[in-house]
């Protein structure tokens, strides 16, 4: 579905990506969240941006100091992507890389790992997959930040995650925010879909 979406140029999900700083400057506010006190904003390391796409996110990571590696599976969004990082000035570094099966193609130790709609999209056992390579490939401490509507049956779209099924899998994560996420950029047929922020910090 992906590699169709973006043969046609539509990819509503990046629709957003302006508003990128705004949401993650909100995320990691210093504020009381669910009991475990307050979250230091992390300094900038070794970025994961999991199912990058053209690239938008991963730009504005690297344009904040982040020494990012995206990776996505469809070869055309990843050379979107280093077009973008180029004509921005800042050097990504684009693979063609499965989350779900990533073999020996990542060597870990990152402390910042973005999904914008990739984990929501999965089938039960690729979600598995998931928790174990991310676990595998994040530093101690380091945090993930995952954008993902709301559960529900809506076709070819993702079907969706919960809070309940992000502690559930992520039993090695401590999940410090679950909060809505801004609507008004993304198509009138989705705006109901219930979008939402996860924050989670590996123990």
């Amino acid at each position: 579905m992906y590699r169709m979406m973006y043969r046609l140029g539509w990819a509503p999900w990046e629709h957003g990506a302006e508003r990128f700083e705004r949401d993650v400057d909100r995320l990691f506010s210093p504020e009381p969240r669910f009991g475990c006190g307050t979250y230091t904003k992390p300094e900038p390391g070794r970025a994961l941006d999991i199912g990058c796409g053209r690239g938008y996110h991963a730009v504005e990571l690297a344009r904040r100091g982040w020494d990012v590696t995206a990776i996505d599976v469809v070869e055309r969004a990843l050379e979107q992507g280093r077009r973008r990082a180029h004509g921005a000035d800042v050097e990504i570094d684009f693979r063609r890389v499965d989350i779900t099966d990533p073999g020996d193609a990542l060597d870990g130790g990152y402390t910042l790992l973005l999904d914008v709609g990739c984990y929501h999209g999965l089938s039960h056992e690729e979600r598995t997959a998931y928790v174990e390579s991310v676990g595998r490939l994040a530093a101690p401490g380091a945090s993930l930040l995952m954008f993902a509507f709301g559960r529900g049956y809506r076709g070819p779209l993702p079907s969706g995650t919960s809070r309940a099924n992000i502690e559930r899998r992520f039993t090695e994560w401590t999940l410090v925010a679950d909060t809505d996420a801004d609507t008004d950029w993304l198509p009138p047929p989705l705006r109901s879909v219930d979008p939402r922020w996860f924050l989670l910090v590996r123990s």
